[in-house]
């Protein structure tokens, strides 16, 4: 986003330097380029979902769920990736630099640095797929459930996070645009690529202050690559998106909780 905005400053600035026709045939040339790094069709599901620039324009996402005996709260400062994870059996931070968590009984059984952010990657999308360092590539179409849909892959630079070799495909309505299927791959742990594909259905969408936001998820059992059974409806409910931030303070580590190593 602050490249964007750089990018149009000096526009800005050469226009009123230079109204030559040579001068701004290549500022323009030079603008266009910086926005076409994602495929048209990536770029036209962003607006079908409300549009990549209302997206990076909100800094607060929050949103709950139901999750086995308990309900979490999931607060995400959305330029620093911060997140908070409340509930009544433990509570999980990031601090834009470590992790760390509060489990009653010590009985949280899942790697907290994993866990921190993977419902937040499922559900920003399609847009958290804009993020720096990651590539896209249009695949041929794939039949989900006697639906066929369009397919684009995303994958990520080496240098990015602590699973760079994760790879997601989109899957989407070729007539509405909008996204239907998620693919994903899972090398947090091994650190090396997989081919072991999981799959979530976006079966409802819900407008949250301009962005079509997921209502209802539905995890899947895999078979010869492709989903196979539901396993899991995930309601989302109490969502907001704004364009206030969040206290920092609110993702410092609490009293009783520990880091994670």
């Amino acid at each position: 986003m602050m490249k964007n905005v750089l990018i149009v400053f000096c526009v800005l600035c050469a226009i009123n330097c230079d109204n030559s026709p040579k001068s701004e045939k290549k500022i323009s040339r030079k603008f266009q380029v910086e926005q076409s790094r994602f495929p048209t069709v990536l770029e036209q599901i962003f607006e079908v979902h409300g549009g990549l620039n209302r997206w990076e324009q909100m800094k607060r996402l929050e949103f709950s769920f139901d999750n086995s005996n308990t309900t979490e709260r999931h607060s995400v400062d959305l330029k620093s990736r911060k997140t908070l994870i409340e509930s009544e059996a433990y509570t999980i931070g990031f601090d834009g630099s470590n992790t760390w968590i509060k489990s009653d009984n010590n009985t949280f059984n899942i790697d907290p640095k994993f866990y921190y952010n993977r419902m937040f990657y499922l559900y920003a999308m399609p847009f958290v797929v804009s993020d720096p360092g990651i590539f896209y590539t249009e695949r041929k179409d794939a039949t989900l459930e006697f639906e066929r849909y369009g397919a684009v892959h995303i994958g990520f630079r080496r240098s990015i996070g602590t699973s760079p070799q994760d790879e997601y495909i989109i899957y989407y309505n070729k007539k509405t645009m909008e996204m239907t299927w998620l693919a994903y791959t899972v090398t947090y742990f091994d650190k090396k690529r997989s081919t072991d594909w999981y799959f979530v259905k976006y079966d409802n969408w819900q407008e949250v202050n301009g962005l079509k936001l997921p209502k209802t998820m539905i995890t899947y059992s895999t078979k010869d690559d492709k989903p196979s059974e539901p396993i899991k409806t995930i309601n989302f409910f109490d969502v907001s998106v704004t364009l206030d931030t969040i206290d920092d303070q609110k993702f410092e580590a609490i009293k009783g909780s520990r880091f994670v190593q």
